[in-house]
């Protein structure tokens, strides 16, 4: 049986689709169909429901998938290791952080750092899905939330600051938004990100209709600057925008701390350590604008 098998089996087992453990892994659907095939036939076994809507464990695949972490975990810590003890500062590095984190506020200071680290590329992974450090899906991230499992080292660089925002052309039809800047029309956030701080935010304040949803900060954005209604932006990203009006502060919205976390053994090597101190030091000399305070 090829180790690698158990990859692809982890994570279709984790996304629920070949699709979506296709872009995982970077390679197509019919490797990772193969795959799943050729680990059941090494097995004896079926270990998932094929679905119309996704591929569902059986109780045989729910027993694998245990004992497939288990031997991941062992993997991915020997490789962790390695890494630790190779000195060289080249090579990338994958960064999960959010979309306004990386467009906003690391990638302006991106020449510097091709200056200082021309052998070493950075990989921004932005998507909305958590993303694990456990499992090498990223090596290190900028998170709004602190992470509490894994064997991590996690450092607080800053504190995000959150206000609500309308467009200038809106308020000038519009004056009387500013008596009343949460019973306006309002730009939430999509229903697969109702636990997060600004989706609890908006349920809390947003007196009006919500008049529409997205995923993408960016969309919401250019919602706002077409006077669609107001939402909650991140001051560092909105402030930037022409156009745009603060119309509450973060004292009443709403502030997250900022956490930069990477994996314990793998911190230890010196191309993660090179972006960590990196990330560390963009956030110490962008903390008055990050909070907007």
């Amino acid at each position: 049986m090829d180790w690698n098998d158990l990859r692809y089996f982890l994570a279709v087992a984790r996304t629920g689709s070949l699709s979506a453990a296709a872009r995982d892994l970077r390679v197509s659907q019919a490797t990772i169909g193969r795959r799943i095939q050729a680990l059941e036939a090494a097995l004896g076994g079926v270990f998932f429901e094929r679905l119309n809507t996704g591929y569902v464990l059986t109780s045989a695949g729910r027993q694998i998938q245990s004992r497939a972490e288990a031997a991941e975990a062992a993997v991915l810590a020997v490789a962790r290791g390695a890494d630790a003890e190779r000195g060289n500062l080249e090579g990338s590095v994958r960064l999960a952080t959010g979309e306004a984190l990386a467009s906003h506020l690391i990638t302006p200071h991106m020449p510097a750092f091709r200056t200082a680290y021309p052998a070493l590329q950075i990989e921004f992974v932005t998507g909305i899905r958590a993303v694990s450090l456990s499992r090498r899906e990223a090596d290190l991230a900028l998170r709004l939330i602190r992470p509490d499992e894994g064997d991590h080292i996690r450092r607080r660089v800053g504190q995000v600051g959150f206000g609500l925002y309308a467009a200038s052309s809106l308020m000038e039809v519009r004056p009387d938004i500013r008596e009343n800047p949460w019973g306006f029309d309002f730009i939430g956030w999509d229903a697969s990100m109702q636990d997060t701080p600004m989706a609890e935010w908006t349920k809390e304040q947003a007196l009006s209709r919500i008049v529409a949803t997205t995923t993408s900060m960016n969309v919401q954005l250019a919602l706002v600057r077409q006077g669609v209604g107001t939402a909650i932006l991140p001051c560092f990203v909105a402030e930037t925008v022409p156009g745009l009006v603060r119309l509450v502060d973060p004292a009443g919205v709403g502030s997250l701390d900022l956490w930069l976390v990477a994996h314990r053994d793998l911190s230890r090597a010196p191309r993660v350590r090179a972006v960590l101190d990196f990330v560390r030091d963009i956030c110490a000399r962008e903390k008055p604008r990050l909070s907007a305070l």
